[in-house]
């Protein structure tokens, strides 16, 4: 796959995503829309009002650190900080915090078809402000796989774990077209699944993620998003070997 189509598939893959925002958002019921939330259980709202936050700031991020200039931070206090931003938008309309994120995610759609070339997405090296990942892998993690993770949460607690399910396959696939990405597409599936409390699916995604590409071992090894599974034994041999 050249370079120029690397881009295009990458591209393919955030207009599934956006798709599933919207129908995420087109879905819901009145009461739904209007349901004020909480930090323990997260309204559809809430859903949205993170979401774009953290896009507006990974703009932020991908835009400065590619000119090399100074990225935002984020600070050591994620929680407390997701926390803030939700009771800052406690009493706005759904709508309204609708468009914020649709205009969030544009934002960052624009500057990916503008201004990040095929040959820096194909790039494999890290730069220090992705974090130790190549470019690809960052911009898929924020752009797919966190909403994706959220909406997926979102049904799963509002007794839709079907819907929760098939969107994260649909999502696995199309990152597996990306050439050298299924092993790739199959962590960062394991990595949703742990985050969604469920330990078992995450272990076989996992294994599967590990046997394609070994050295994701010790990716995982130090990998936050896996600390519901440190307890387990059957993820310690996967990741000590």
């Amino acid at each position: 796959m050249s370079e120029n189509e690397l881009k295009i598939k990458t591209a393919d893959v955030f207009a599934l995503v956006r798709s599933e925002v919207d129908n995420f958002a087109d879905g819901l019921s009145a009461d739904e829309k209007n349901r004020p939330g909480s930090l323990q259980q997260w309204s559809a709202k809430y859903t949205l009002v993170h979401l774009a936050f953290w896009e507006n700031h990974y703009a932020l991020v991908f835009e400065n650190g590619l000119a090399g200039k100074e990225v935002p931070s984020s600070g050591s206090y994620l929680n407390q900080l997701n926390d803030g931003v939700l009771y800052e938008h406690h009493g706005q309309p759904f709508e309204e915090a609708r468009a914020e994120e649709a205009a969030a995610y544009q934002k960052f759609l624009d500057f990916f078809e503008q201004e990040i070339s095929p040959q820096a997405l194909a790039d494999p090296q890290t730069r220090p402000f992705l974090k130790g990942f190549s470019l690809l892998n960052r911009v898929l993690r924020t752009y797919a796989v966190h909403p994706v993770h959220h909406l997926s949460d979102y049904y799963v607690k509002n007794g839709q774990t079907e819907r929760a399910e098939e969107l994260q396959e649909d999502l696995s696939q199309a990152m597996e077209q990306l050439p050298m990405w299924k092993a790739e597409a199959l962590y960062m599936l394991a990595s949703s699944y742990a985050l969604m409390g469920w330990p078992q699916r995450a272990l076989v995604e996992l294994r599967k993620a590990v046997d394609e590409k070994p050295e994701l071992h010790i990716q995982a090894l130090a990998d936050d998003d896996f600390e519901s599974l440190r307890g387990k034994a059957a993820y310690q041999k996967l990741v000590e070997k």
